[in-house]
């Protein structure tokens, strides 16, 4: 049997035990309450900085859909003019091969006073006309300024 003194001893050296634990416990628990806040602290820096950079990425897609419907626009003129161009030339190849049978025409038929063509000419809106008229070899010359017209086919 232990006695009283004995009893006591022990409880006490069991509550300075309890005590320590307590203390070791208590410095754990704040530490951890520490990092907790350290960490919250961290957590909030990285929410803004991902809103920043959220708010970054719109504007950029948004510049992006901007350059795009712009690089749109240019591709569409860009094929107007090539439209515009091919037409060009092939009125230009026309003109020419029509320069050419003139050109023969001139010189292997005889040579009257006035000479009557047929002319088919696209008018600026597109719309064919055709036209009958005599002309001289100086009306010839000078159809271009009395017509709004591009010469589209001329014959003898």
């Amino acid at each position: 049997m232990m006695t009283r003194r004995a009893t006591a001893l022990c409880t006490e050296q069991k509550l300075r035990q309890a005590l320590e634990e307590l203390k070791h416990t208590k410095e754990t628990c704040s530490q951890l309450l520490r990092e907790r806040d350290e960490s919250e602290i961290e957590i909030q820096k990285i929410i803004a900085r991902n809103t920043q950079l959220k708010s970054e990425l719109s504007q950029l897609h948004a510049q992006h859909v901007d350059v795009l419907q712009h690089q749109e626009n240019l591709n569409e003129t860009i094929s107007c003019y090539d439209q515009q161009y091919s037409s060009y030339e092939r009125t230009l190849q026309r003109i020419t091969d029509l320069e050419k049978e003139l050109s023969i025409a001139r010189y292997s038929s005889p040579s009257p006073r006035k000479w009557h063509f047929n002319i088919t000419a696209v008018s600026l809106t597109g719309r064919p006309e055709r036209f009958r008229a005599p002309w001289t070899k100086n009306d010839r010359r000078n159809i271009h300024k009395h017509m709004p017209y591009i010469l589209y086919y001329m014959k003898c």
